[in-house]
């Protein structure tokens, strides 16, 4: 059986296998999730020379070889790529702040094309908003976070819930 390939969370958190990853956390998945979220992750390719298969005794990095990055779960080593496919998916604007809870916009495509804002509030509560109007919800009540698709789609007119 192969290895996972690593992914990088750019932005949002991320459910992969039950666990939840935050930003700058690898996520191992088979699957490519640059592909099937846009603008979300980068892939960090790990090349032989940059993963030695026997620490040196001393612990420091032979001379000439490329040191480990250091990321958000400690060191790590390779190089992202993958991050954004020219002439896919809107990127993502940049996290604003709101009495709704932290901007979580970053992990709805929908929300980044129908250029409206989602923020979390807690594990499981999700408001849309305006990105005009970041402290007043477009939802009446709180949503789980796979409605949140479904009731932007319904309030551009689609099909939803």
């Amino acid at each position: 059986m192969s290895k996972p390939r690593q992914f990088r969370v750019l932005a949002g958190v991320h459910d992969e296998g039950g666990k939840e990853y935050t930003k700058g956390q690898v996520v191992p998945a088979f699957r490519d999730l640059c592909a099937h979220f846009p603008n979300k992750f980068e892939e960090v390719v790990l090349t032989p020379a940059a993963a030695p298969s026997e620490p040196s005794p001393s612990g420091n990095t032979p001379t000439g070889a490329k040191g480990p990055e250091t990321g958000a779960n400690g060191p790590e080593t390779g190089t992202a790529t993958g991050a954004k496919p020219e002439g896919t998916a809107k990127t993502p604007p940049a996290s604003v702040q709101s009495e709704l809870g932290e901007d979580a916009t970053g992990d709805f495509d929908g929300a980044i094309a129908a250029e409206l804002k989602v923020f979390r509030k807690g594990a499981k509560k999700f408001f849309v908003t305006q990105p005009d109007e970041v402290n007043k919800a477009l939802n009446e009540d709180p949503l789980a976070k796979g409605e949140v698709e479904p009731f932007i789609k319904k309030l551009l007119g689609g099909e939803g819930k």
